[in-house]
């Protein structure tokens, strides 16, 4: 099934997966030089620490748990086989992802310019913030309640169920 795995409600960005990466390339590049088979045990183990903490954060945060594994699963919040699935990109990532991305980056670091990270960076923090309490609303307005000021108002109508559900289609509710 195609689904969305966006976690913001401006555009396909995932913010898990994105800082998954971002993590993964600091924690990684000190270790490059070591065996593929080291990097995909430390993948696996980084992985799975990982979604688990994301899983845990985002059930305390939004009340919302965004996967489920019931089946061949540690605790709910991870699964044995997607670990491995962390270690094989890890591997992925590091020999050939990394790399690739790294020349394109100083291909196109001569293009940009810093008022254009700027308004990247403000625009991703606006998305996060703006997708953080669209979420919380939509976790009240499912309980019920109702809109108290004109944001929640707001809310309401411009991120209403049928588009919380689009973005978010695993979510459930704890």
């Amino acid at each position: 099934v195609w689904m969305s795995r966006s976690s913001l409600v401006w555009g396909p960005f995932s913010v898990v997966w994105g800082l998954a990466l971002a993590m993964a390339t600091v924690l990684l590049r000190q270790n490059q030089d070591k065996s593929d088979r080291y990097l995909f045990a430390f993948g696996t183990v980084l992985g799975g620490v990982y979604e688990s903490v994301c899983s845990a954060v985002t059930e305390l945060l939004f009340g919302t748990v965004f996967w489920d594994y019931s089946k061949f699963n540690l605790g709910g919040r991870i699964n044995l086989l997607y670990c491995f699935f962390w270690g094989i990109a890890a591997v992925v990532w590091l020999r050939l992802g990394y790399p690739l991305v790294a020349k394109g980056m100083d291909l196109v670091r001569r293009h940009v310019k810093p008022w254009m990270t700027i308004l990247l960076a403000i625009f991703m923090a606006v998305n996060m913030s703006l997708s953080g309490l669209a979420l919380a609303r939509y976790n009240s307005r499912t309980d019920g309640i109702t809109p108290r000021n004109q944001l929640e108002a707001f809310l309401d109508e411009h991120f209403d169920n049928a588009r919380m559900e689009r973005v978010y289609p695993n979510a459930k509710k704890t």
